[in-house]
């Protein structure tokens, strides 16, 4: 879905995604979609700098820091080592309140709405646990 409406927009140069969603936290909704759009995708930025046709990207990795550049379009998923949120002002707040929201149905953005039923069925999701055992 996501890609289908990346592609219904367009000319899109920079597609930002979160590190992780509601992909069991395995990272992957932001590559999968770049491989779908058939883009370059750069992982974990920290920092982001679109300069014209490429984009330069500070990815963090378990023990350092690496600087990547990418040709554009492209997806980046971002880290919380990105920076501090910026807070609207309450009259950005009541602004964007009146801006009209597009909503795309699935056939809206060229998508089976029947290809979207689940594939797979969760039995559980848990964390395993490791009872020591007694000698």
């Amino acid at each position: 879905m996501l890609s289908s409406a990346v592609k219904k927009l367009g000319d899109v140069d920079l597609v930002l995604t979160g590190r992780q969603a509601v992909d069991w936290d395995m990272g992957v909704t932001g590559t999968l979609m770049a491989a779908m759009l058939g883009v370059p995708v750069v992982t974990f930025a920290k920092s982001v700098t679109v300069n014209g046709s490429a984009v330069t990207v500070e990815r963090v990795l378990p023990d350092s820091v690496e600087t990547v550049e990418s040709s554009l379009p492209a997806v980046v998923t971002v880290s919380n080592e990105l920076g501090e949120p910026r807070y609207p002002k309450l009259q950005q707040i009541m602004a964007a309140a009146k801006k009209q929201v597009n909503t795309w149905a699935a056939g809206d953005i060229g998508v089976d709405a029947a290809a979207l039923a689940p594939r797979l069925t969760l039995e559980a999701l848990f964390v395993p646990r490791s009872t020591p055992r007694s000698s």
